[in-house]
């Protein structure tokens, strides 16, 4: 457990937060609500991992990584559709991109969730010391 780590994800987690609440009144311009899912995306993972740090039972930490994992697939899909909007693409982004570019990550999420069942997402789950 590395003390600095947790503070940086702590303090980015908050950063990513207060950011969040000062774009929200301009979500109508161009970008506005993918930036604000993108910061939300970002807080979530960054407060997520921090949790994960002081976690110290195998179960708990397991929760907090797949918690984590559905900011770490968001994240990248924010990202492409903020910047298609801001760079004047926006009418490229339709509810059929949507669906093909969230396919994968939905696809890691699910099978996140439900590692025990295949062990595919973790195939070994252990401490290392």
């Amino acid at each position: 457990m590395n003390p600095v780590y947790i503070l940086v994800s702590f303090g980015a987690a908050a950063v990513s937060i207060v950011v969040a609440f000062g774009v929200w009144p301009r979500r109508t311009v161009p970008g506005g609500k993918a930036l604000v899912l993108l910061l939300a995306a970002c807080a979530g993972w960054l407060l997520f991992s921090g949790f994960h740090e002081l976690a110290s039972e195998l179960t708990t930490k397991i929760l907090l990584s797949k918690i984590q994992s559905i900011g770490i697939s968001v994240v990248p899909v924010a990202m492409l559709v903020f910047c298609l909007h801001y760079t004047g693409y926006g009418n490229r982004v339709t509810q059929r991109f949507l669906i093909l570019i969230m396919a994968v990550p939905t696809a890691t999420i699910i099978m996140a969730w439900t590692n025990q069942l295949h062990y595919l997402y973790w195939s070994e789950v252990s401490w290392n010391l």
